[in-house]
């Protein structure tokens, strides 16, 4: 597989001497052999030890070898929160070959977008592989990692093949919140740079237990399971499937000490804790995101001894920036940190204010090289984020494509639903753009409160803007959406799939003269 944008010299001889790069792999089947007795998996079913996956990672490389897999070769994995997918991800990359992951979550089209860009030589199956193995069948040979398992070593030792530090060695896929998922190509180097950024921004220790609950084929996934964990010779705890009850029963069963996600997650844990009484033993938490909650954030802080890092980053620019354990609470939650070491950003002086960034961790282009084309300017990754830096500090607020453009000025849905949130105490509200016949498009809400409960969504609208929130920024309409909204697997809100048909309208605006309406279009 060739990158779509190659690494030139000139980057190279950089970042190696800044020494962000290297001419090695950092984490391979010795590092995992390394790992010995030591616990490097826990799920429902039990724990690994380094040496048991170590061993499950020769048989899979065996079983490759015989496919004849080599250096080069794209295997897409359909991979699972599952011990048969950590050992199939570390084969294909013993084997020097490219690993496109896939989530079983996903759709036969999501393989098919894999196939058409990466031509695999064979695609695993995890045990659950679910629609998106149904679809696999298309692609070319498909071998379930559970059949590789027992293949004959007979001499471990000759399965390895030479990397190439700068060569393509990892896809994963965008979650497609804006547009088709876009396949993310990294090296062994920019996932060195990821992993390295990732550990200065925490206090991770060797006794770590990582507690996964995003999928492995994403890019938290990969950092924690196939890149931190063994490096430190830590442990990963996989959850495959979510339960309140059960997910914190795993939670505590197996000592999770270290969670990196959403905070979506965070809150349904501690209404567990909440109703049973019991602790929570993380110590450390790592969230990014505009929409975060500061009640969670809070909660986690002063009521369950949790330190909360913030941080910011992608599939394609992972662990850009973040707080640092040793700074002071309020300076920790107050917006996206700091950069990481050889991190660079930028934000232009526009209306767009869009986040650009550089540095050795930013991934090496997408497989489609069209896609490439918008999200650069010249070295520099256009993050879709609009942003601020001040004192050296970013502060997100809120994704290009995720506004309304009212008129010609554009809302920051992120920026309504944090004042909304902050004006009621509804359970959830997730802002979207609806179309509009007099401005366009105009921002709506979709809010979940409970059963027989009502909203004074006009008082609500007052403290908005009491607050600080400029009237042309207020919402429009109000709806009712008695279901969970629609989130991708990383728990990302699907805003396009809202509409103001989700459920019940609660309030609506003065549609007659509503272009002159001086409270919705004044400053």
């Amino acid at each position: 597989m060739q990158l779509t944008r190659p690494v030139s010299p000139e980057e190279a001889l950089a970042h190696r001497a800044a020494g962000a790069w290297g001419d090695d792999v950092p984490v391979d089947l010795d590092t995992v052999r390394a790992g010995g007795d030591r616990v490097a998996l826990l799920d429902r079913e039990g724990a690994v030890t380094y040496t048991e996956l170590a061993s499950s990672v020769e048989q899979v490389a065996a079983g490759l070898e015989h496919l004849g897999v080599g250096t080069g070769d794209s295997v897409v994995v359909v991979t699972d929160n599952d011990r048969e997918s950590v050992a199939a991800c570390h084969a294909v990359w013993h084997r020097g070959a490219v690993a496109l992951l896939v989530h079983r979550s996903a759709g036969a089209s999501d393989v098919r977008l894999a196939r058409t860009t990466s031509s695999p030589k064979v695609v695993l199956l995890s045990p659950t592989a679910g629609a998106a193995g149904d679809g696999a069948a298309e692609v070319g040979p498909v071998v379930a990692v559970a059949d590789l398992l027992g293949t004959p070593v007979e001499r471990a030792d000759t399965l390895a093949v030479p990397v190439d530090p700068d060569a393509a060695r990892l896809v994963v896929f965008t979650s497609g919140t804006t547009s088709k998922p876009k396949g993310v190509v990294h090296t062994v180097n920019t996932l060195r740079a990821s992993a390295a950024n990732f550990h200065a921004m925490t206090d991770l220790e060797r006794d770590e237990r990582f507690f996964l609950v995003s999928p492995l084929a994403s890019i938290a996934g990969v950092l924690q399971v196939l890149q931190l964990a063994p490096g430190l010779g830590a442990a990963a705890v996989l959850e495959r499937a979510w339960d309140d009850e059960e997910t914190f029963d795993l939670l505590v069963g197996t000592g999770g000490t270290f969670y990196g996600g959403t905070d979506t997650v965070l809150a349904r844990l501690f209404d567990v804790a909440r109703q049973r009484g019991a602790a929570v033993p993380l110590r450390a938490v790592s969230v990014g995101g505009t929409m975060l909650r500061r009640d969670v954030l809070d909660a986690a802080e002063d009521e369950f001894g949790i330190r909360v890092l913030r941080v910011y980053g992608s599939s394609e620019a992972p662990s850009s920036t973040g707080a640092r354990p040793a700074e002071p609470r309020d300076v920790r939650l107050a917006d996206d940190g700091l950069p990481a070491p050889l991190v660079e950003l930028r934000v232009p002086d526009d209306d767009a204010r869009e986040v650009l960034l550089r540095g050795p961790h930013v991934f090496r282009g997408y497989l489609d090289p069209v896609d490439n084309d918008e999200c650069f300017d010249g070295d520099w990754f256009r993050t879709g984020d609009a942003g601020e830096i001040r004192d050296g500090r970013l502060r997100v607020v809120g994704r290009l494509k995720e506004i309304a453009n009212r008129s010609g000025r554009k809302v920051s849905l992120a920026e309504v639903e944090d004042a909304f949130r902050a004006a009621t105490d509804v359970p959830g509200c997730a802002a979207f753009a609806a179309p509009d016949d007099v401005t366009g498009e105009h921002v709506a809400l979709a809010v979940q409160i409970p059963e027989g409960e009502l909203l004074d969504v006009p008082a609500a609208l007052d403290a908005m803007v009491a607050a600080g929130l400029a009237k042309w920024k207020l919402p429009e309409s109000v709806v009712s959406h008695p279901a969970p909204f629609p989130t991708t697997a990383t728990g990302k809100v699907r805003r396009g799939e809202l509409s103001e048909l989700s459920g019940p309208v609660l309030w609506q605006a003065d549609r007659l003269g509503r272009a002159e309406n001086a409270a919705l279009n004044a400053e």
